[in-house]
């Protein structure tokens, strides 16, 4: 119960054993205590369900792009498990998530290797619309996970894997992990040479594939919504630019990193305070770097989990 006091909440709470009646109290009490048991009981079972299945397709190479764990599809593993699958009708679920989730319940029951089993509590009471607000919370808590925690499960799977691939390599320290993170998600080659044919045999189990291409109109349009994209491609735009490198070597510039931190400043600005020397590459090259960027072709991964998180599950699995 809510009390507002001087525009404040405060929250009052009561005993149970002084809000309800004594000639009831242990029987209500013991209702409560059974439901939340078994609530509890029913939560576990279909998170355990929903794991357990996803891990029996990566171990059948049936990983699917279809694990849209929403909450229609939760409140189905719930009336799997209240019901033990009779109320489940294979013949009248037309979700093909359904159906295989169905499948996969009834046969991993009946296997007597198995020594976990799901099980209903005895003397289930009504509580579908407890189950559905559990619906509710596991569906947030998977899309949490998904989209909070992509990129450091991602990140693991590179240290671990690189690190393994080229054990008896000097070269797999922080930084190149760091740089081949950043390559595998915003598609680019940036690192080191040696690791690029790792990136491309281990991107296709680990990222998705988004066909949502990323395309800016302007420098400003880069910068402004894709920072954190664009920002590394200019750079190694104008570091790597050979006509840029051999102008700077003809007028035998002294300090070259900050006459390119000057460069790439006026190319976001849209200012030219660098030597006019480099003005006319300046002019030139704008364009070239706004179409050389969109011929990329980068993912703005973050906006993809947010949107779509559970098309990441399968590659998550590893």
């Amino acid at each position: 119960m809510e009390k507002d006091v001087n525009n404040e909440i405060i929250a009052i709470k009561q005993l149970l054993s002084k809000s309800i009646n004594n000639d009831y109290f242990d029987y209500i009490k013991d209702i409560i205590d059974k439901n939340v048991k078994d609530c509890n009981l029913l939560y576990t079972q279909v998170c355990y369900l929903i794991k357990l299945f996803l891990l029996y397709d990566y171990e059948n190479n049936n990983l699917n792009n279809d694990y849209d764990f929403n909450e229609i599809i939760i409140r189905f593993c719930f009336k799997l498990i209240r019901t033990n699958g009779f109320n489940c009708d294979k013949n009248l679920i037309n979700n093909n998530l359904e159906y295989r989730l169905y499948h996969f319940f009834i046969n991993y029951n009946l296997n007597i290797n198995n020594d976990f089993k799901f099980i209903c509590p005895l003397n289930l009471s009504s509580i579908t619309h407890i189950t559905n607000a559990l619906s509710r919370d596991i569906q947030t808590n998977i899309t949490n996970n998904i989209c909070l925690n992509y990129f450091k499960y991602l990140k693991e799977y590179i240290n671990v894997n690189l690190k393994i691939h080229f054990q008896n390599s000097n070269d797999v320290i922080n930084n190149i992990i760091s740089n081949v993170f950043n390559d595998i998600i915003n598609n680019t080659f940036y690192s080191n040479a040696l690791f690029h044919n790792w990136i491309r045999e281990h991107k296709k189990l680990i990222i998705p594939n988004i066909n949502n291409n990323v395309f800016i109109a302007s420098i400003k349009d880069g910068i402004d919504n894709y920072y954190k994209l664009f920002f590394p491609f200019i750079n190694k735009y104008i570091k790597n630019n050979d006509i840029l490198i051999n102008l700077i070597k003809i007028n035998d510039e002294k300090n070259v990193n900050k006459l390119l931190k000057s460069i790439y400043n006026d190319i976001i600005n849209n200012t030219f305070e660098t030597n006019i020397i480099y003005h006319s590459w300046i002019k030139d090259n704008i364009a070239l770097i706004i179409n050389e960027f969109n011929k990329s072709n980068c993912i703005d991964f973050e906006k993809e989990l947010n949107s779509k998180p559970f098309i990441f599950i399968p590659f998550m699995q590893y």
